[in-house]
């Protein structure tokens, strides 16, 4: 196993080389490997659980905020349809202005809660 200086033969030396090359440094790269896959599955699992909740907390709010603003809207225009039915009835000159006060205050309500115009 040794040659005549004491120095392990050229064969043991390369069964070492081979032995530590598999044992140490192949483990080594499958540990890191592994390791790097676990931290990236649980990185992308805490980032889209995040991202959920944050929706989730933020949606019914929102909903329900659309709903209420949806639900004042719809009871104005119908005021606004009943003032315009007795505008007409009444025939007098300023039946109408109070019509046209209750819209522009409509459109006021309505600007300050959605500052987009839309257009036709």
């Amino acid at each position: 196993m040794s040659d005549a200086h004491g120095r392990p033969s050229e064969r043991v030396s390369r069964i070492l080389q081979i032995l530590s090359r598999n044992l140490l440094l192949r483990p080594f790269i499958s540990v890191a490997l592994v390791a790097l896959l676990l931290v990236t599955i649980f990185s992308v699992i805490f980032y889209v659980q995040r991202t959920l909740s944050e929706i989730e907390e933020a949606l019914p709010i929102t909903l329900s905020k659309q709903e209420r603003e949806l639900h004042v809207l719809v009871n104005n225009m119908g005021m606004l349809v009943h003032n315009i039915g007795f505008a007409r009835a009444n025939k007098t000159p300023g039946g109408f202005s109070m019509v046209v006060n209750q819209a522009y205050e409509m459109e006021r309500a309505t600007s300050r809660k959605c500052p987009r115009k839309l257009s036709l």
